[in-house]
């Protein structure tokens, strides 16, 4: 995904994080940063995305990029799984807190959003906080009929990054920790960040996406100049287990002990 980026590895205090959750999870954020300081291949494509195509940064951009990712990938071979999903016995995916994903990415100091949020879970396990999931960042495309102005069809489309949504240990209270791009803060603050942050054209990529699989779907062929499209960026968390979650934290107690701050 083409997502601007902001202060990732000399992070700012924000001036709005004076809720004691949010000044908790800015913690949190820290001390993830300082534990697992990881170079991601896709922050240095992000900064040099708007340099000219054939321009000497950006070339030099890309070779380094590209031996960063190599060596994330091979993390992912290690582990023998192209992603940190598996499937439960309902045939669901649900988030498999890999201890193999931190110790390696601790070891090669890289990792792009994934492992930096695999990384910020088992900081947040060791300090006691489990309820805390990985999460996609998505666009709900909701599919128009022109002549009535009727909804037809509604999909969430993932827009290709990942943050770690957590309570905190407090009821009805939502905070985003997205350790890629450097920021703790409340959903609906996030959620504003993203609508600024992410490409025009990843939202126009996802929401023509959404309309052909709609028109795909259908039994005879229409017109697709027949419908208009709106989106609205949302929250996608995977459920956990919550008993493999504790195992995490007790396991990051006892190999990190530097993470547990709280």
């Amino acid at each position: 995904m083409n997502i601007s980026t902001i202060q990732n590895y000399s992070y700012q205090p924000l001036f709005q994080a004076r809720k004691k959750p949010i000044k908790e999870a800015d913690k949190i954020l820290r001390t993830t940063k300082e534990a697992f300081p990881l170079v991601s291949s896709s922050y240095i494509l992000s900064r040099y995305s708007c340099a000219k195509p054939n321009s000497k940064h950006r070339e030099q951009a890309l070779k380094v990029a590209n031996r960063i990712f190599s060596s994330i990938e091979s993390i992912r071979i290690k582990e023998k799984s192209a992603s940190i999903f598996e499937k439960n016995e309902n045939e669901k995916e649900t988030f498999a807190p890999f201890v193999d994903t931190i110790n390696s990415s601790r070891f090669y100091k890289t990792g792009n959003c994934k492992e930096q949020v695999c990384a910020a879970i088992g900081v947040l396990a060791a300090n006691g906080y489990y309820n805390s999931k990985y999460t996609r960042l998505a666009l709900e495309v909701t599919v128009i009929k022109r002549s009535t102005f009727k909804e037809v069809y509604k999909k969430d489309i993932p827009l290709g990054h990942v943050l770690v949504l957590t309570d905190m240990n407090r009821e009805d209270c939502d905070i985003v920790i997205d350790p890629w791009l450097g920021f703790a803060d409340s959903k609906e603050a996030a959620i504003a960040r993203y609508k600024c942050l992410v490409s025009g054209i990843d939202m126009k990529n996802a929401m023509e996406k959404a309309k052909r699989l709609y028109l795909d779907s259908m039994d005879f062929p229409d017109d697709e100049n027949r419908y208009i499209t709106i989106g609205r960026l949302k929250l996608l968390p995977f459920e956990h287990n919550k008993d493999e979650i504790v195992k995490l934290g007790e396991y990051m107690k006892e190999n990190y002990p530097e993470v547990v701050v709280i």
